[in-house]
């Protein structure tokens, strides 16, 4: 099974995701039910943005995703506020 992530760089007006403006990464396959697989997805964004991350799973019947961990980080040190 696989997984995608990706986010929604452009919030409508109440600050909930548009769904139509979701830009995913690639899909990451062949995921195990035995072992830890890191899932990475890199993007930019040009100024003080609200996004929400998203992480989708393939939509095969029977398969679950464990989300351990995650973190996000800048090029510069920190979040804006």
């Amino acid at each position: 099974y696989k997984v995608k992530n990706g986010a929604c760089y452009e919030l409508k007006d109440d600050g909930t995701a548009d769904s139509n403006n979701y830009k995913y990464g690639n899909y990451t396959n062949d995921l195990s039910d035995t072992e830890w697989i890191e899932v990475t997805h890199e993007f930019t964004l040009s100024q003080d943005t609200k996004l929400c991350l998203v992480i989708m799973n393939s939509k095969l019947p029977g398969k679950d995703v464990l989300i351990d961990d995650i973190s996000l980080t800048t090029n510069n040190g920190g979040i804006a506020n």
